[in-house]
């Protein structure tokens, strides 16, 4: 959930920053303005970041495990069932 939110404000810069581009550089293409512009999506682009920064953790949810052990499960079968089929077809 906390990845949803933050990459929603992140993927706001991406959004907005051509139409804010756009208008700033309407009518002075100028350095001043273009530095400007990379501004406001790096400021358009923090509270994204540190959602994720201050909500995250390093640690492997519960839900993660469970399908991590039903993954290895699925891959261990596999593995057993390819290992059947070769030694019936010698």
């Amino acid at each position: 959930m906390i990845y949803g939110i933050s990459n929603t404000f992140g993927q706001a810069a991406g959004f907005m920053a051509p139409q804010t581009t756009g208008i700033i550089l309407r009518n002075d293409n100028s350095h001043t303005n273009w530095l400007l512009s990379f501004w406001i999506s790096a400021i358009i682009y923090l509270p994204g970041f540190l959602a994720f920064q201050l909500f995250s953790t390093d640690q492997v949810q519960s839900w993660a495990l469970e399908r991590d052990c039903e993954m290895k499960e699925t891959a261990s079968l596999k593995k057993a069932k390819s290992e059947l089929l070769t030694e019936k077809q010698c």
